[in-house]
This record gives structure tokens, sequence and C-alpha cells, in this order.
């Protein structure tokens, strides 16, 4: 099977593809697949499977939601005592 036929058969789930083909669109095996990411990786853990294409079948921010990304940034400010020092937010 296809990645993209697995992705469009599995819409909505997490998919585990075994494949050794590197193209765009790889022939390969739904291994697991499973809409709960709990369940899915209890379920490849167990089978104690790796070496594996990891891949969610759906847009990864359901329809509705948005994601915002937080950056936490370090600063160097002047210390009279130290030089200069390291501060986090």
């Amino acid at each position: 099977m296809k990645l993209e036929e697995a992705k469009a058969l599995y819409q909505g789930e997490w998919i585990a593809f075994c494949t050794f083909d590197e193209s765009d669109d790889p022939e390969g095996e739904v291994v697991v697949h499973n809409k709960d990411r709990r369940t899915f990786d209890k379920d490849l853990l167990q089978r104690g499977l790796a070496d594996i294409y990891i891949t969610f079948a759906g847009p990864p921010v359901p329809e509705g939601y948005a994601v915002i990304w937080l950056e936490r940034r370090c600063l160097l400010y002047p210390s009279k005592s130290k030089g200069l020092e390291f501060c986090s937010m």
C-alpha cells in the first residue's frame, strides 16, 4: 500500500508505516494504527517495533482550534560584580 493510500484509509488516526522506500509516496505496510496516541504508543511498545515511520493522517490541529508558539529566550544583561550574566524568563 502507498503511504498516501494509508493516510486516506486511516484518516484522523496515528499510523506506524513500515517501508524501506525513500520516495515521496513510498510503498509499505501499516503495522499499527489508532485514533488515540497513548493507545497507539502502548501498542508500538508491546510489539517492540523500531525503525518505522510514524505520522498522523489528518490535520495536525483540529478545525476550530489554533496554535500559539511561545518562545523562551535567555538574555544577557550587565552585572557590576560578574560582568555579563544569563537571565532566564
